[in-house]
């Protein structure tokens, strides 16, 4: 028996390169593997997106991982933050972006521990 997808189903299913299309810390400008050739190859998403690459990601039709450099969510001190500040933060995050189809999600900390 053959299983067959149509593309908006394969396009939904999340496999994506890991590394984020201008580095964990924002400086990479253009990547060789670009968005369009994440694209070409088929993936599912983008990867990990800054909001730059949303339109360019609306474009290819894929989604992305929105991540926010400004933020540094993995060198982040979560716990010194308050219950406030933190949804201040997470409001403006989303603020332009939640209702975006090209945003898939965000990222928020890379594989936190239990103390997180």
């Amino acid at each position: 028996m053959e299983i067959t997808m149509t593309e908006t189903q394969y396009r939904s299913y999340p496999i994506l390169p890991w590394d984020p299309q201008h580095g964990w810390d924002g400086v990479i400008s253009q990547r060789a593997q670009s968005i369009e050739s994440i694209a070409e190859c088929n993936f599912g998403l983008a990867g990990f997106i800054e909001r730059r690459d949303i339109e360019l990601c609306r474009s290819c039709g894929l989604r992305g991982i929105l991540y926010d450099p400004t933020v540094l969510p993995n060198q982040l001190n979560w716990k010194e933050l308050s219950d406030r500040q933190l949804d201040e933060m997470m409001q403006r995050w989303i603020a332009d972006t939640a209702d975006d189809p090209a945003v898939y999600g965000y990222y928020l900390k890379d594989e936190p521990g239990a103390a997180d």
